[in-house]
């Protein structure tokens, strides 16, 4: 106040003070202030419980150099098939970093299934596709198993083996989810298939498979109908026939070669990231950067420890 006006407010501050301040990460009080940047982005203090944080805490992107742009192209790449090393030229950065970020986004897909399990309802279709077994980036001992494959090459044993691993896959026709496991190497067994599957068929699911008996173990554990079809018959019926699953089955092939192949023991990652990207790819994209980037569940932030070694497949 000067000479008894008032003193008219200075319109930067109170721009200043009208921006957007999120409430606290921690104790959710919204007595929250600015308090300089930390790598290039904002930082908050809470002045209720005295900590500070910026918006990506807790998040898949915590601690990291880059800013969410970077992370979303990332994503989407991941999505796309991009191989790591163009997605590293793209964004300027080395390998090992986008293999890092890449592991990090595939760890919080396994996690969002993990906190909202896939359910197929209505009709759904189920089968098994293989993949060979891979040790891609390991080198190999004196005494390893067999010998390191050349990229490329086939299994050295005919048919279905221990060098083939079995990824359990389950479509919901009419645009529905699409789910994809690895709880086993060659043929599945019953036991296999109940644990691949007991937790993520709603109750009433009419199923169609390709003739497996092991799949009416479903029956006796979940109130569905299991209908093994013949190759015949899938030619004369509009209904019984697999023809989504094995659009899936395509789509993870796809992948999984445009990738050059996946190590074995993150198979269950990528398996995630099938299911997640089969369908509305763009929507999905959209949807799972949204996650990422928003989700506050300290699960979420995966250290480069749980990169190397959190769920790996090891059977």
């Amino acid at each position: 106040m000067i000479n008894g006006h008032s003193t008219p407010e200075n319109p930067a501050k109170r721009k200043r003070n009208a921006a957007p301040r999120p409430d606290c990460l921690y104790c959710q009080s919204s007595n929250v202030v600015l308090d300089g940047k930390h790598r290039g982005k904002q930082r908050y203090w809470c002045k209720a419980c005295d900590r500070t944080f910026v918006p990506t805490t807790n998040t898949t992107m915590s601690e990291s150099h880059y800013d969410i742009g970077t992370w979303k192209e990332v994503i989407s790449d991941t999505f796309n098939g991009i191989s790591i090393d163009d997605t590293a030229d793209s964004i300027g950065a080395s390998h090992s970093t986008v293999f890092r970020m890449r592991h990090k986004i595939l760890l919080a897909l396994q996690y969002l299934e993990e906190i909202e399990p896939t359910e197929l309802k209505n009709i759904a279709e189920l089968d098994e596709t293989y993949v060979l077994e891979s040790q891609k980036g390991k080198k190999f001992d004196e005494d390893a198993a067999r010998e390191p494959r050349k990229r490329g090459s086939k299994a050295t044993k005919r048919g279905l083996s221990n060098e083939q691993v079995c990824i359990c896959t389950g479509v919901e026709r009419n645009q529905g989810s699409s789910y994809a496991v690895t709880v086993n190497r060659a043929k599945p067994s019953n036991a296999e298939i109940k644990q691949a599957f007991d937790t993520h068929i709603e109750e009433g699911t009419v199923i169609f498979t390709d003739g497996l008996k092991g799949y009416h173990i479903l029956e006796d554990s979940i109130d569905c109908k299991v209908n093994g079809v013949t190759t015949e018959e899938m030619k004369k019926s509009k209904t019984a026939n697999l023809n989504n699953v094995n659009s899936f089955h395509s789509f993870i092939k796809t992948r999984y070669h445009s990738y050059r192949g996946v190590a074995s023991k993150y198979i269950n990652r990528y398996n995630a990231l099938f299911a997640a990207g089969f369908r509305d790819r763009k929507e999905t994209i959209d949807k799972v950067c949204e996650l990422l980037l928003t989700i506050r569940e300290d699960d979420v932030h995966m250290s480069d420890d749980d990169v190397k070694n959190k769920d790996l497949f090891t059977g």
